[in-house]
């Protein structure tokens, strides 16, 4: 798939993709958001290189080796997380990686510390810093999917309501919409975001009279794919 060039924040790569071209997506600066599915087993050297804008990015389970440059310059990307399949980082994947601070990886540390990570050249250029000095959450194993786990709580004081939403298996960012509903009209929207491995969030709206919330747990906004069945519950 060679996409380089292409304009625009969003970008959903279609089902049944296998590979990320070198260089797809290099020096797409407009580029925030982009979602790759599982049948992608192999992403190029350059891929992502110099998409200055790119907040975040989940790596598909079966990727083994991030390559070259593949996130190089990329210095607003802050969350990538990693499958267990990967086994090799090479030199300058994540170099000028300014802004990385946590990755997500789904497997033990003893399964990170076995993954060949470059130390760069004889020169110490390129050496991944901004990857090894991230902050890495260890997500385990899960043969799940996200899912809203039980019936969420409501507080409700005044126009305030206050809801807990209990989660399960969550191993990639994603996010919660919450609606408020009056009378069958949808009255207030919203949307918070999910980190891997968070049991629970806590969502506040404000609004006179509701009588029922609509809870959806999506993957992104890019796509607006659902990732389980909504949660409604009427309010008394």
């Amino acid at each position: 798939m060679k996409t380089a060039g292409k304009k625009g924040e969003n970008y959903v790569v279609r089902d049944g993709v296998d590979k990320i071209a070198a260089g797809a997506f290099c020096g797409c600066r407009e580029l925030r958001n982009i979602y790759l599915p599982d049948t992608v087993t192999e992403i190029g050297h350059s891929a992502f290189s110099s998409c200055s804008n790119l907040k975040s990015m989940v790596i598909p389970d079966g990727v083994q080796t991030i390559k070259e440059y593949t996130f190089s310059y990329c210095s607003s990307l802050n969350t990538v997380t990693i499958p267990n399949s990967v086994t090799t980082v090479d030199r300058v994947a994540f170099e000028w990686c300014t802004s990385l601070t946590d990755v997500y990886y789904r497997g033990t540390q003893d399964e990170w510390n076995e993954i060949d990570i470059s130390d760069g050249t004889d020169e110490g250029e390129g050496d991944n810093s901004a990857l090894k000095n991230a902050n890495i959450h260890f997500l385990g194993h899960s043969e799940g999917k996200p899912e809203i786990a039980d019936t969420p709580s409501i507080d409700h004081s005044g126009n305030k309501y206050t809801i807990n939403v209990p989660l399960n298996n969550v191993q990639s960012p994603c996010c919660i919409i919450t609606a408020l509903y009056s009378e069958g009209a949808l009255k207030k929207t919203e949307i918070t975001d999910v980190k891997p491995g968070d049991a629970s969030v806590n969502v506040t709206l404000e609004y006179v009279n509701a009588d029922t919330v609509k809870i959806f747990l999506w993957g992104n906004l890019v796509m607006i794919n659902p990732l389980c069945e909504a949660k409604t519950i009427n309010i008394n």
